[in-house]
Order: C-alpha cells, then sequence, then structure tokens
C-alpha cells in the first residue's frame, strides 16, 4: 500500500511540475508579439506589388479552379 501511495505521490508531483512549466511557456508565448507574415509572404507580396499582371492572372486561374470545383 505504501508502495503505491509513493507511486501515486510521484506522478502528481510530476503532473504539477509539467503543469507549471506548461504555464510558463504559454505565458512567454502570449508575451512575444507574433507577426502574422513570415519572411516567404513578404517576397510574395512585393513580387505582386511589382507585378500586377502576375496578379491579375493568378486572380483568373483561381477563379477558374473554384468554378470548376462549383461546378463538379
Amino acid at each position: 500500500m505504501a508502495r503505491i501511495k509513493a507511486v501515486l505521490n510521484e506522478r502528481r508531483l510530476a503532473y504539477e511540475g509539467a503543469m507549471k512549466l506548461a504555464e510558463k511557456e504559454c505565458n512567454a508565448a502570449k508575451a512575444t508579439p507574433k507577426s502574422p507574415w513570415d519572411s516567404e509572404d513578404k517576397k510574395v507580396l512585393a513580387y505582386l506589388r511589382k507585378h500586377p499582371a502576375q496578379r491579375a492572372n493568378g486572380e483568373g486561374v483561381w477563379n477558374q479552379v473554384v468554378q470548376t470545383k462549383i461546378t463538379a
């Protein structure tokens, strides 16, 4: 019986420690502001701003894809 209590106590302490670590990580993640744009998104955006014809062509292709999926 004592062995069972010791094991349960170890598991409880391990769980509490894990919860404290998870809470610290969560708070740290909330504290650091994240940009919704990564470096690749910024490169694509810059390219599309330089080449508006490519953007229009891309939108046309996208519209065709959407229309074919809707009718199918």
